[in-house]
Parts: structure tokens; C-alpha cells; sequence
């Protein structure tokens, strides 16, 4: 999204207090993780306690198909747009994953005139991992059970379909790898406060998204926006996102629904428009939280943005300058 540069409105220092507990948090989001061993236990029913092996280097944004930020969708073939409807949305089906199948869902919900990936939900074969960025405290779940109380900073491990999974949380952060086969393909999930961040490794294996297709775009047809029938193109981005919204017929990944916007009614857009947003109302509504909150200058938003790739860093601005935080940067 293109924010006006005159109302990106404060202090430099909170970007350099935000990431003085790790300098290279910038570059590597939250961190990866070592090589997984080869041999898998039997799937479990929940989260292991037993804190792991220290990360390593973190997926780039250009290796990766992602939904980001309030939110930011970049498909298989690196196309980029936003959608803003508020429901649950089927970010990536592949019925031929490993002949298990993958099935990734993510939950969506409006703030003032965005909106943001509130939690998200992976299915492999039968089952199920879980995020929700609702509760720093309980924001897991392996097959409808959460996790336990865990040390901060410290690193879990769990395995699902023989499939190992290695987690986080650090302070408002929080991480999840999902290994695919070994390392590095992974699908990996990280937490903001309430943003989550679904990042999908797909040059890693390509067999392994053929036939993949979503709100991530048709990964046969180089990531264009498809439909259903994986064939008819979907141009508008509204009715793209309500195309892949989930429907009945859709497995039901997430534990709860409750008060969530689910089928037969469509997900709910905004009421502002971005017209609204860049004009008298956005600059207006900036200035009051700037007089709230002492607000952020410019400069202080460009420098929490100054890591982030080119093509994203427009996005990256929008989304600290909206949120008011520069520790939204982190997304991305």
C-alpha cells in the first residue's frame, strides 16, 4: 500500500531500544533453527517441554510465498497485493503434498480501516498445528491441545506426521518451524503482538506445491490468482479474497470459532476505504495519536523500515505509521 509521505509522523530511539537485545533481529526475524534429526518419534498430541537446540538464519522474504503485516500477500510467483475482509481464508490447499495433503487457513480481523492475520492454522494428513496471536501465554496448539507454560527465549520441539516442529516465545514474539524434510524447507509462522506471519518455502522442493493453490495463487501457473476450479484468473482483490474464503465443504482447522466470521456469511470488508485512510481522515487521525501517544517522526519510521527489502519497505512504513509501532518492522 502507498502511505503519503507527509503523514508518516517520533523518536529514533525506540527502533534502537526495540532491537538492542539482538542487533541482527532486523535481518533474521526471529531467528531458524539447526538441522531437525532424521529419525521422528510417533506423532504428538501436544507440545513437547524440553527446551532445544539455539537457532540459526530465518527464511528471506524472497525465497518465500507469505501473507505479512495488515496483511500483505505475496503469491508463488512474487505478485503482491492486499486483502482486508475479516473471516477465516484458505491461504494454501495441495491435496498431493508428500500424499498426505497440506492445508493452510489463517484467521483475519479488521482494526480501524486494516486488518490482520490473527492466527493461522496448518494441516498435514490428519493433523493439526495451531497459532493465535491472542495470548503470549497459550498461543499453541498440536491436534486441538495447547501448549504448556513455557520459559522465555528458551526452544520447544514437537513432531507431527513425522514431521518435526521447533517453537519460541520472546517476550510479544513468538516463532514456529514446521520441517517438511529437513532443513531448510520448512513452513514457518512468527508473531507480532497480534500480527502473525506465515512464510511457505516453496523453491526449496517445487514437487512439493504442485498442484497448490489459494489465496497464495496457483503454483502451477506461476502463482496467478485462480479460483476454485484452479483455471478462471481473479483480477479484483476483494473477490479474490472472497473466492478463497473458507467455505463448509473445508476442513475446520481452528479449535474455536467463536466470534469468528465463517460461511455462508462473507467476510466483511472495512468501512473506510484506502481513499479514506490517505486522505483528511487518515491525516487527522494520525495527528491525534500523535498527540496521545507523543506519535513517531519520519524519520524514526524509515530507520525501523531501513532493513527491509525495497519492494516491501513501502509496506513496511504503511504498516508502522497505522500501528504506531515501530516494532511492526519485525513482520517483515
Amino acid at each position: 500500500m502507498f502511505f503519503p509521505t507527509k503523514t508518516l509522523l517520533v523518536l529514533a530511539a525506540a527502533f534502537a531500544v526495540a532491537h538492542a537485545e539482538d542487533p541482527g533481529s532486523a535481518e533474521r526475524g526471529f531467528g531458524g533453527f539447526r538441522t531437525p534429526t532424521t529419525t521422528a518419534p510417533a506423532p504428538t498430541s501436544a507440545p513437547t517441554q524440553s527446551p532445544v537446540a539455539t537457532p540459526d538464519s530465518s527464511p528471506t522474504v524472497d525465497d518465500t510465498s507469505n501473507v505479512k503485516g495488515d496483511p500483505h500477500f505475496q503469491t508463488f510467483g512474487e505478485e503482491k497485493f492486499d486483502y482486508h475482509g475479516e473471516c477465516d481464508l484458505v491461504l494454501l490447499k495441495n491435496p498431493l503434498f508428500k500424499n498426505m495433503g497440506m492445508e493452510v487457513h489463517i484467521r483475519t480481523k479488521i482494526t480501524d480501516w486494516w486488518s490482520a492475520v490473527e492466527a493461522a492454522a496448518i494441516k498435514l494428513g490428519e493433523e493439526v498445528l495451531e497459532v493465535n496471536a491472542g495470548n503470549v501465554d497459550q498461543w499453541l496448539w498440536i491436534n486441538g491441545k495447547p501448549n504448556e507454560e513455557l520459559e522465555d527465549s528458551k526452544y520447544y520441539s514437537a513432531w507431527i506426521n513425522g514431521m518435526q516442529i521447533r517453537y519460541q516465545r520472546k517476550g510479544v514474539n513468538r516463532e514456529v518451524n514446521i520441517y517438511l524434510e529437513g532443513r531448510p524447507e520448512r513452513l514457518q509462522i512468527r508473531v507480532y503482538k497480534d500480527f502473525v506471519r506465515v512464510d511457505v518455502d516453496h523453491k526449496v522442493n517445487p514437487e512439493h506445491y504442485k498442484g497448490a493453490i489459494g489465496l497464495l495463487g496457483s503454483f502451477d501457473l506461476n502463482g496467478k490468482r485462480v479460483g476454485r476450479d484452479g483455471q478462471t484468473k481473479v483480477a479484483d482483490h476483494n473477490e479474490f479474497g472472497q473466492e478463497w474464503q473458507v467455505r463448509d465443504e473445508d476442513p475446520k482447522l481452528f479449535h474455536s470459532y467463536e466470534g469468528a466470521v465463517v460461511a455462508p456469511n462473507k467476510c466483511k470488508l472495512p468501512e473506510l476505504t484506502r481513499e479514506d485512510v490517505e486522505g483528511e481522515l487518515l491525516a487527522k487521525s494520525m495527528l491525534r495519536k500523535r498527540r496521545l501517544n507523543g506519535g513517531l517522526s519520519k524519520d524514526a519510521i524509515e530507520r525501523a523500515c531501513a532493513h527491509v527489502p525495497e519492494g516491501e519497505r513501502e509496506d513496511c512504513i504503511y504498516d508502522v505509521t497505522a500501528t504506531q509501532d515501530v516494532g511492526m518492522a519485525s513482520v517483515f
